[in-house]
């Protein structure tokens, strides 16, 4: 479609890992969404040298799809900086990013719709993404007012509502507010670069809004308690595969960005991002008292 005068250009930020099928999917929903829509956008899809070939995969079947590669180690948070050290100082040309995950499916008109709010608004706007099954994959969420990591999920209710937090499943950053925070923290690597954003944004009194509808579907849902809690090993292996791994709770990450959420008490907060590794090697242990009186094999958690 052609652009007018209220056109804005907008760049897309997609990292993925091994899930072909499921990254064309998504982007042939953005796609069509482009195609539809009046603003300028451009792609750009960071594969972490996926097995199964997505990035070459992408390269076939969407060429205006900007693809790189990563290093099989960056994750998201690397990914994300990986793109924006490819595009450089040509970052200023854009009005916008918009950060949007693999695995979700846009529905009709919501990318125009983000877009046209976080500039109307002046503001960081994200979305409910659903699941296809009826749960709620992500939204934005307000912090808690005690234990201020105990985040409560707002979620799209037909009107523009406030958030402390946003995740990248799918949230797009007018340019003037990501250079007015100096763009994504540095010392996030893996994690957590969304949501201390919007944290930082929110307060230092810029709006962060969730979009009044669902604005995408997604074919997964990930709940991280269960999955995490659900790995079995002995305490090192858990320590390593859950503490230690940058897709867990790592403990750098997670007290740098604690300090920034509850600077005072953090230190009392931390435990209750690790619940799931206790009850991890609660139930381990439980469940291997006669390993142990037996032998000392190891017990291959769950991934």
């Amino acid at each position: 479609m052609s652009q007018n005068q209220d056109s804005k250009n907008v760049v897309v930020f997609i990292t993925s890992f091994n899930r072909r099928e499921t990254t064309l999917r998504s982007l042939e929903s953005l796609t069509q969404e482009i195609a539809r829509s009046c603003h300028l956008v451009t792609i750009y899809l960071m594969d972490d040298l996926s097995p199964d070939g997505t990035g070459e995969a992408v390269k076939v079947r969407f060429p205006e799809v900007n693809v790189l590669y990563g290093n099989g180690k960056l994750y998201w948070a690397g990914g994300v900086r990986l793109i924006l050290e490819t595009i450089g100082n040509d970052l200023k040309d854009y009005d916008g990013i918009l950060l949007i995950n693999d695995d979700v499916m846009l529905n009709p008109g919501s990318l125009d719709s983000l877009i046209e709010i976080g500039f109307s608004q002046n503001a960081i706007i994200g979305g409910t993404v659903m699941a296809i099954d009826g749960q709620i994959e992500s939204s934005g969420s307000l912090l808690g007012k005690f234990c201020k990591p105990k985040a409560r999920l707002v979620i799209a209710n037909g009107n523009l509502q406030k958030c402390d937090l946003l995740p990248g499943h799918i949230m797009m950053i007018p340019m003037s507010i990501y250079e007015k925070l100096n763009g994504f923290d540095k010392k996030l690597p893996f994690r957590f670069l969304d949501l201390e954003f919007t944290h930082r944004a929110s307060k230092s009194g810029i709006a962060v809004l969730l979009a009044p509808n669902i604005v995408a579907t997604t074919d997964e849902i990930h709940n991280y308690f269960h999955e995490t809690s659900s790995m079995r090993g002995n305490l090192s292996e858990l320590i390593s595969g859950i503490l230690l791994d940058p897709k867990g709770p790592y403990w750098k990450e997670s007290a740098h960005y604690l300090r920034k959420v509850s600077p005072l008490l953090w230190w009392l907060w931390l435990p209750f991002f690790y619940r799931a590794f206790f009850v991890a090697v609660l139930r381990s242990y439980y469940e291997r008292i006669p390993l142990f009186k037996k032998s000392n094999s190891a017990v291959t958690h769950k991934r």
